[in-house]
């Protein structure tokens, strides 16, 4: 497939008004590589920076292919994500977020493999972060592999690529990192496949990432532990939740 018919491309901000620019402007290059029809689907979650007023910037001079979703109070990573995702009106969907580590060009590696019962998802070659966000990062794929029976190399690197139906079947609970595991586990019970597909990984220019910060791993853990338990006392009854269950 040389390119998609039409692709919305999700890209959640907190405070990341220094980024801003260059992730639009790396987005809006690669766009017409990916997909005959686009839009661009951003989502200030809360951010107590200009990052809004540079989004808006970006909206009044393109209009035809930009929409913007605030919350007026941060809701977390998944929230912000699924709030995106949700509004996606595209055929294809695909994600990034909105600090510049991935670059989107990396979805072009995607499209041979496009297929509508498919979720493609990066696995990052190398982290750039350092050492401790690397051990954590491989830590948290294990224990979510363990606790959900995946099989994947990185759950939560941010480059992936849906099809929009999946999406419309699911309602993801999660409103930290644990929104990508959630997913994957909807994927592998509705059916889907679950491609990985090798992406760059560059290190963050301007501001700060929250990964590690105690509030989220804490709520990370959490939400895999109430995930967990639903799944299993739904497998007791021997069939894969509904979507309102799940």
């Amino acid at each position: 497939m040389d390119r998609l018919r039409s692709l919305s491309i999700v890209m959640p901000f907190h405070d990341e008004e220094a980024n801003v620019d260059r992730s639009l402007r790396a987005a809006l290059d690669v766009a017409p590589r990916l997909a005959e029809d686009i839009e661009l689907v951003l989502v200030d979650d809360g951010s107590e920076d200009g990052t809004y007023a540079a989004l808006e910037r970006w909206r009044e001079g393109m209009p035809q292919c930009i929409r913007i979703l605030r919350h007026d109070l941060n809701q977390g990573y998944g929230r912000a994500l699924w709030s995106g995702l949700q509004e996606a009106h595209k055929e294809w969907v695909a994600y990034t977020d909105g600090d510049g580590q991935f670059d989107l060009s990396d979805l072009l590696r995607f499209l041979p493999h496009v297929s509508s019962d498919k979720v493609l998802t990066g696995v990052r070659r190398e982290r750039s972060e350092g050492w401790l966000r690397d051990c954590s990062a491989s830590l948290w794929t294990c224990v979510v592999n363990r606790a959900l029976g995946l099989e994947l190399r990185d759950v939560d690197c941010a480059l992936k690529l849906f099809p929009r139906p999946f999406l419309q079947q699911i309602a993801p609970r999660s409103r930290g990192a644990a929104i990508d595991a959630e997913i994957f586990l909807e994927a592998k019970g509705r059916g889907y496949r679950i491609q990985e597909i090798e992406v760059a990984h560059y290190p963050r220019l301007h501001g700060r990432s929250s990964g590690l910060r105690p509030r989220v791993i804490a709520r990370a853990f959490l939400e895999l532990g109430l995930l967990t338990w639903r799944l299993h006392a739904l497998r007791g009854q021997r069939r894969f939740p509904t979507r309102t269950e799940l």
